[in-house]
């Protein structure tokens, strides 16, 4: 019998896993100095590679996030943006992400060119911060 994957079962487990990356990078004394912003976005960039050797955990029972309530997933300097096709993209990373989990669209992400990366990443950090503080990876 095939098993059933639930909607969000693939972001809940990268939310894990980016959570580990966070509490790991703010642990390292030499890191200390890093905004939250910095150590999120690193955290964000070590799971372009995936760990090898190990089976994904589990997804928590807990509530599903859900993409924060925002008038725009994108950041500021992109509304100077000459190119509304780079706004596009980063806005279907972003939903990429909510849909296929993070790593997903992270591979995904590689494909673009590397504005749009950098502002993918920008995007992605700004709507992971609020749910990392909510669940206490990144003290309030």
């Amino acid at each position: 019998m095939a098993k059933v994957v639930h909607f969000h079962e693939a972001l809940e487990r990268d939310l894990s896993r980016l959570s580990s990356e966070v509490k790991e990078r703010r642990e390292k004394p030499e890191l200390q100095h890093l905004t939250e912003r910095e150590v999120v976005r690193q955290s964000i960039e070590a799971m372009r590679e995936p760990v090898q050797g190990t089976e994904p955990e589990e997804p928590k029972p807990a509530g599903n996030p859900e993409p924060p309530e925002e008038s725009s997933v994108l950041p500021k300097y992109l509304e100077t943006s000459p190119e509304p096709q780079v706004e596009l993209e980063v806005e279907k990373l972003i939903d990429m992400v909510f849909h296929d989990g993070i790593e997903r669209a992270l591979k995904e992400s590689k494909r673009h060119a590397p504005f749009v990366q950098d502002a993918f990443h920008d995007s992605l950090v700004d709507r992971l911060l609020p749910e990392l503080k909510k669940r206490g990876v990144i003290p309030s």
